[in-house]
Parts: structure tokens; sequence; C-alpha cells
């Protein structure tokens, strides 16, 4: 049993350190981003020039960002960007009115790029793929032209085109440009029918503290959640593994180790680079209790349903990338106690209920691989 539990430890520890080198490869990747317009003011490729200094332009089925802009779709008839985050959910949306397509580009350009220097994922000041932010030339009169945009455009447009963006031009750019954010409502109705369903993978470990203190050890969580585009209903399912622990308050010694599995449901909030997880859910979980002073070790297998709920936070170091911690509490509905025969002294029991604290880091393999 020893043997088993350390070989488990081993393969817990070797998975921990293979998704640490992933998140120091994948640290510093551009962000790969999808654009679409449904204008032509400004149209897909004059926007896709504006953010290809700092940003992989890639095709819907490869990216993890998608920028969609539509005209006449804001607010008084305002040019609309929105960009989805991985799974679909809205990161921002911005409407600004004008009729200079470069500075619509560029302004929309210089929000996208703040959001991400915010998120951590990029660094540096705002500049297009031409150089400096783009300035629009007066527009003359004559046949053909287009009549000059009202000073207040204008003035919106240019006010976004020279914003600096570093770590607070996402605020300045919303005033400058008469922003105005959607409510989540909005972003679940404007999630696009290509936007993938968010599924991560996270690895943690570890104290666990019981209500027996005999009973405390250390815990490893491998779990996997899935949620639908542009919602923040998840489902779980996790695998937890124990360390040994040793009942030494009796004649014969139990050394006792531990695995079960947790369903769960809950919710996902993401909040900047921040996400809060709650959740609750189910489990069964399998134990073997050995007598380790009697010859040949007898040993006993029990299952024991649980009640649990969790709390998980973390923090986006890199594009689908989060380190987080959770904290879990678990209730054992029945009390556990038997013995180990042959043994005449060897009453072992199970934990009615604990506490545990995890620090791991989760992955979105959609996110990171697209």
């Amino acid at each position: 049993m020893r043997a088993r539990a350390t070989c488990l430890a081993m393969r817990l520890a070797s998975a921990i350190m293979l998704v640490g080198a992933l998140v120091a490869a994948r640290a510093r990747a551009q962000p790969r981003v999808y654009v679409e317009s449904t204008t032509s003011c400004p149209s897909a490729d004059r926007v896709q020039r504006s953010i290809e200094a700092w940003a992989e332009v890639a095709p819907l089925s490869g990216a993890t960002w998608q920028l969609r802009v539509e005209g006449a779709a804001g607010e008084g008839g305002a040019t609309r960007m929105t960009l989805f985050a991985p799974g679909g959910r809205v990161a921002i949306a911005r409407d600004i009115a004008s009729d200079d397509c470069a500075a619509l580009a560029d302004a929309f350009a210089v929000i996208v790029q703040a959001h991400f220097v915010e998120l951590r994922l990029l660094e540096g000041n705002a500049r297009t793929a031409t150089g400096d932010l783009h300035t629009p030339p007066p527009l003359s009169g004559g046949h053909g032209a287009r009549p000059p945009a009202p000073p207040r455009a204008r003035a919106n447009a240019n006010a976004n085109a020279n914003a600096n963006a570093n770590a607070n031009a996402n605020a300045n750019a919303n005033a400058n440009a008469n922003a105005h954010a959607h409510s989540d409502a909005d972003a679940v109705a404007d999630a696009p029918s290509g936007s993938p369903w968010l599924l991560a993978l996270a690895l943690s470990a570890g104290p666990r503290v019981s209500l027996d203190p005999t009973l405390a050890c250390a815990a490893g969580q491998l779990d996997v959640a899935v949620a639908p585009p542009g919602s923040p209903v998840l489902g779980r399912v996790a695998a937890v593994l124990t360390t040994t622990t040793t009942q030494a308050d009796v004649p014969d010694r139990i050394e006792r180790f531990e695995y079960g599995f947790w369903a769960q449901a809950g919710a996902r909030f993401a909040i900047g680079p921040w996400l809060v997880q709650p959740l609750a859910g189910v489990g069964v979980f399998l134990s073997d209790s050995s007598a380790i002073d009697q010859p040949g070790e007898p040993t006993v297998h029990r299952t024991h349903l649980a009640l649990g709920v969790a709390v998980a936070a973390g923090y986006s170091v890199a594009t689908g990338i989060v380190v987080r911690a959770e904290l879990s509490a678990d209730l054992r509905p029945t009390a556990d106690r038997y013995w180990i025969r042959p043994a005449e002294h060897a009453v072992a029991q199970s934990p009615r209920g604990g506490l545990a604290l995890g620090l791991g880091l989760e992955i979105e393999p959609i996110a990171v691989f697209q």
C-alpha cells in the first residue's frame, strides 16, 4: 500500500512539473486574435494591420480571442467593437462615432492592446503596425469626397487614436471615445456562434485537516471543468488522492490510504485577470486500512459517500493559464468504525469531514493550443 501511494504521489508531482514547464513556455506568447468586420469602415484588413505588430492574427479555428467590428451597431449609430475572450465571454465592448476609418481601426487597436497589457498578456506602449498611432488628415470637399465629420465625432476618434496605451489607457480610451460597456446579459446574447466551449484542466495539492486530528494529511487533486460558450455555469469532475495516515491511538496501529472522485456544479466569474469559482457536489471515496502490527498486514477496503462545497480563486498569468487556490470542505453523512480482522484490537475509522486547501495551476487547452 505504501509503494502504491508513493507511486501515485510521484506521478502527481510529475504532472505538476509538466504544467509548470508549459507555463514558462507560453507566458510570453502573443495573443491569437481573429478579426471580423461587418462594415467597410473600418474593414477587417485595416483592423488587422493595426494589431498585427503586437498580436498574432489567426483564422477563427486557431484564434483564442475574437475581435468583432460592427458598423452603426452602437448607440447613436456609432461603430461598435466587441472583444470576445477564450470561451466566448465578452471581455470589452466599445462604441465610437467617427467616419475616419483608419482612426477607428487604430482606436480599437489601442483599447484592445490596453486590455491585454492589463491582463499581463503584453508589455510595452501602444503602437500600430505602421508605427505611431494614426492621426487622420483633414477631409476636403469636392466631388465624391465624404463630408467632414462633426467636430465632436472627430474629437472622439482623434482622442482615441492618440491615447497612450499603458496600464491606464483602457480607462482613458473609454472616456475619450464616449464608450459604453455592455451588461453580462448582452455578453451572452452577443457571443459568436463559433465560440468554443470552456475546457479547463487543473492540478493542485495542499494540506487537509480532519475532524479527527490523527487523520490529517496532504492531498492532491486533478479536475476537469466544462462550460458552454458565454455562460458562467460549469460542471466539474475531480479525482482526489491523499497521503497515508497512521492511527496510533489503538492497540494495533492502523495505516490508512484514501482516494476518491467528485461530481460538482457551480459558476465561473471573471473579473479582469481574476476568476472566482464556487462549486458544490457529491463524491465517493475509497479507502484501504491496514493493521501494520499484525502478520501479513491485513487490510480492509471501505467505500464512503460525501457531500462537499468548494471556492476557487485564480489569477491569469498568460492566455489560458491560471494560478489557482481552492478551499474545500466535505462531510461524510455516516460515522464509519470497523475491525480489521483477524486482529482483535485493530479498530479503524474514517473521517467524518474536513477542510482542504489546494494550490496549483489551471490550463485551458483550447485557448493555449489553438
